[in-house]
């Protein structure tokens, strides 16, 4: 049996910091559970997350949260003999963290990639044989108060680099990202269509009877 390549030691110290804006992506840690259960009760950042305004989160459900979110994090890509991915994370949900220009850095928000799955798929027209995609499912939430300054779109941009990026330089070597969002969600059609430059299809919504989603793919730059 033809063996792998030694594994990465995980995703938990990633940081990716803009060039152009005052954010950096990171892992999320235990201490982000205060920010992050804020940012999950604000009824403005979960209008088109669920149909019933959100419950006021405890910090205790927060901090499970991001053990869970840690616990994927810290699963190695593994490299098989081809070089692509074998295994790796089923998610790595990243920090946006804003850099005011003090010492202190506060969490703003979440991205990175809520889903990585592998896909089978027909190779060629011709149905020359399957071939294993690995994609991303990535997205951003931002609290209210720091929207319409470049950082959702940045944030996205910074997730999308990395996740295409080389297991041997840090990132999740993706073949394939997706996005979706309810055709309602404007501000996020808009980052995604105008500041993205991205396609989208519209469908019904998976999840929400009677609604249409916006779904989005983007294929690793050759």
């Amino acid at each position: 049996m033809a063996s792998t390549s030694t594994p990465t030691t995980g995703y938990l110290s990633t940081s990716l910091p803009s060039p152009t804006h005052p954010i950096t992506l990171r892992t999320i840690a235990p201490q982000d559970a205060p920010a992050l259960a804020a940012l999950l009760s604000d009824h403005r950042n979960m209008l088109f997350e669920s149909p019933a305004p959100p419950q006021p989160m405890p910090l205790s459900t927060a901090e499970l949260v991001i053990a869970r979110m840690r616990d994927s994090a810290a699963a190695p890509s593994v490299l098989g003999p081809d070089g692509r991915p074998a295994s790796g994370p089923g998610r790595v949900n990243l920090a946006v963290v804003y850099r005011g220009g003090g010492e202190e850095e506060t969490m703003i928000g979440l991205s990175g990639f809520g889903s990585i799955k592998d896909l089978e798929e027909e190779e060629g027209a011709e149905g020359g044989g399957k071939r294993t995609v690995r994609m991303g499912d990535v997205g951003v939430m931002l609290d209210s108060a720091y929207r319409r300054r470049g950082h959702a779109a940045e944030a996205v941009r910074l997730s999308v680099e990395w996740g295409f990026r080389p297991v041997e330089e840090g990132g999740l070597q993706l073949d394939r990202v997706t996005a979706a969002t309810l055709g309602e969600n404007e501000p996020m059609v808009r980052l995604l269509t105008k500041k993205m430059g991205w396609e989208g299809t519209r469908r019904p919504a998976p999840e929400r009877e009677g609604k249409e989603e916006v779904f989005f793919v983007v294929e690793r730059p050759q």
